[in-house]
C-alpha cells in the first residue's frame, strides 16, 4: 500500500475512554474483592490529588491507570479475553462515532492502510479491528506472566510522543505518498507532527488548539 492513515481510538472512533472502563468492566463482572479494595483506595487517593501531585514530579508515568491496572491482577488471559470481548460488545459498540468510522472505511475503500493507534488496550481493541477488517493495531498491552495478568503494562503505553515511538518500530513512514492522522486531543501532537495531514476530531465544539495550529477538524454531534 502507498497511503497510510492512523486512527486514535478513544473519543475518536469511540466515544468514551477505554482502557479505565475496561478495568471497571471486569471488576464489576467478576466482584474480585481484592480488585473492589483497590478500587476503594484510588478513589480514596483520588479525592485526595495523590495522581496529579505524582503527574507533576513524573509527567511521563501516567500512575493514575496504571494503578488502575493493578485491579486485574491474577486475571487469567482466558478470563481477560472473554471480558474483553464482551467489553466490546456492551460498551464500545454500541458508542461508536459513527461519521469517523465511515471516514475510515473511506480510506479504506480508497487504499489507505488502517492503523489504530491507542492507548487503549490491545486485548478488547483487536475486536474492533477484527470486525473493521483494520490492517494494524499499535495500542497498549497488558503484560501477562504464565498466562495471568500482573496488573502492569507490557512495554511502552501507548500514549503521546510513545504512540510515535510504537509506529516507527512496526512501520516505516517513507514508504507512504500520503500519511493522515486522526485524533481528538492535543496530546497526539507528535502523531500529528509525524504525519502529512492531521485532522481533529472534536465533540460539539471546536477546539481553539486545532485552529491555532491550523489542522483540519471534523466536529461530531
Amino acid at each position: 500500500m502507498e497511503k497510510i492513515v492512523f486512527f486514535d481510538f478513544c473519543e475518536t472512533l469511540v466515544c468514551f475512554q477505554t482502557a479505565d472502563k475496561f478495568v471497571d468492566f471486569c471488576r464489576i463482572q467478576k466482584k474480585r474483592k481484592s480488585a473492589i479494595f483497590l478500587e476503594k483506595i484510588r478513589v480514596f487517593l483520588v479525592w485526595f490529588y495523590v495522581f496529579r501531585f505524582l503527574s507533576k514530579i513524573l509527567p511521563e508515568n501516567n500512575f493514575h491507570k496504571q494503578f488502575k491496572l493493578f485491579q486485574l491482577k491474577d486475571f487469567t488471559i482466558i478470563e481477560l479475553d472473554e471480558l474483553a470481548k464482551s467489553f466490546y460488545e456492551i460498551d464500545i459498540k454500541p458508542n461508536l462515532i459513527s461519521c469517523i468510522v465511515n471516514e475510515m472505511e473511506v480510506k479504506k475503500l480508497q487504499n489507505y492502510k488502517i492503523v489504530i493507534v491507542s492507548g487503549g488496550y490491545s486485548i478488547y481493541l483487536k475486536y474492533f479491528c477484527q470486525d473493521y477488517n483494520v490492517d494494524l493495531l499499535i495500542a497498549t498491552d497488558i503484560n501477562f506472566i504464565s498466562n495471568v495478568c500482573n496488573g502492569r503494562i507490557n512495554g511502552l503505553d501507548c500514549l503521546n510522543e510513545n504512540k510515535v515511538t510504537k509506529i516507527k518500530r512496526e512501520i516505516d513512514i517513507s514508504k507512504y505518498i500520503d500519511s493522515i492522522a486522526y485524533s481528538d486531543s492535543i496530546t497526539d501532537l507528535p502523531l500529528f507532527n509525524f504525519v502529512k495531514t492531521g485532522i481533529v476530531v472534536s465533540h460539539k465544539i471546536s477546539q481553539h488548539w486545532s485552529q491555532n495550529l491550523g489542522f483540519k477538524e471534523i466536529i461530531w454531534i
